[in-house]
């Protein structure tokens, strides 16, 4: 299905755009059509297109498209595959020079494809934009924890650190075609963490990388149901044991990793539930609550150390179940610790 611009009918995404913005989503029609109307208002006079790939969700996306963009928007309607083959379908879909990766959740600033492709004029063939939360929105805790990792990311950027391939995140971030093809896109074995493992591979290939400020978009997430965070923390878990074993020259990349971020008081916890993942549910839960009776009664530094800690159990739970068993994981502690048990 195909909208576009008022003098056209219909319209293909083409060579002639700078940039095709990919847009993967899953019953957010709302959300796509208010961020729709955000790019309505780009400015910097950048020729782009935009493809909405719905991953199996509502069909109601093609009714809330609007109609009187100034850009070209093409919707493909694919089965349920996950975020990581709706967005490589979209990428194969198109065949602009530039890609960039919106969430469906997201809003954006009016110069954010602007930014985004200046960024790539200047060099950069890899481009991360600025993810920014909600100010003061109510939010659910696990909303909160992750907003607060993606601020300390942002004040490493404005300090000058330089992107890192691992922290590569597809709520924001550009590349150019040619790169993301050549080094085989993402790798769709992944349940989560594609990004990640993309931003690996193109980094290791010696592709350039950049920190585009003005490329804001700001997280609007509906996400409420603490079951759904739990699970994809645990597959969170699982993803990182895969791409770690992609990569075992890199110490960095292990799960155990992860304990470093986290107080040593959890850490038998913690690696005591990559032996007995079984745990992680009655244990987490019991942590979550406590955490929200943190936050009820004005701590919120304790709330955010212990959804940290929810978070980190139901991570290790999922490198144990990716491990198979007490016995290989314990083999793997082993190993950490030989190597100095520090990224």
């Amino acid at each position: 299905m195909f909208i576009g611009r008022k003098e056209s009918a219909t319209l293909t995404v083409t060579s002639d755009s700078s940039a095709t913005l990919v847009i993967a989503t899953f019953n957010r029609p709302g959300s796509v059509a208010t961020l729709l109307g955000d790019l309505r208002a780009q400015v910097g006079g950048h020729i782009f297109d935009v493809l909405v790939v719905n991953d199996g969700g509502s069909a109601d996306v093609a009714k809330e498209i609007p109609q009187d963009l100034s850009f070209g928007v093409r919707l493909i309607n694919r089965e349920n595959g996950g975020p990581a083959q709706a967005r490589h379908t979209g990428i194969s879909a198109s065949d602009a020079p530039v890609i960039i990766i919106l969430d469906d959740d997201m809003r954006v600033d009016e110069t954010f494809v602007a930014a985004h492709l200046e960024a790539h004029a200047g060099g950069a063939e890899v481009v991360f934009g600025l993810i920014t939360s909600s100010a003061g929105a109510r939010v659910p805790l696990f909303t909160a924890f992750h907003d607060q990792h993606i601020d300390r990311w942002l004040e490493a950027c404005e300090l000058g650190e330089a992107p890192r391939g691992e922290l590569l995140c597809t709520g924001n971030v550009s590349f150019r075609r040619d790169v993301y093809l050549e080094v085989g896109g993402f790798d769709l074995t992944l349940q989560r963490l594609e990004d990640r493992d993309l931003g690996i591979r193109l980094q290791a290939a010696g592709h350039s990388f950049g920190f585009a400020k003005a490329a804001v978009s700001t997280h609007v997430s509906d996400h409420s149901d603490v079951g759904v965070w739990r699970a994809r923390s645990r597959t969170y878990g699982e993803s990182d044991l895969a791409i770690s074993k992609k990569y075992p020259a890199r110490s960095d990349l292990s799960p155990w990793a992860f304990l470093n971020e986290l107080p040593k008081i959890t850490h038998p916890i913690l690696v005591g539930v990559t032996m007995f993942p079984s745990a992680a549910k009655f244990l987490g839960s019991f942590t979550y609550q406590i955490a929200k009776f943190a936050s009820r009664v004005g701590v919120m530094s304790g709330a955010m150390k212990l959804t940290g800690f929810t978070y980190g159990i139901d991570y290790y739970a999922g490198v144990g179940t990716g491990w198979g068993g007490a016995q290989q994981s314990l083999s793997e502690l082993k190993k950490w610790f030989r190597k100095g048990g520090r990224s």
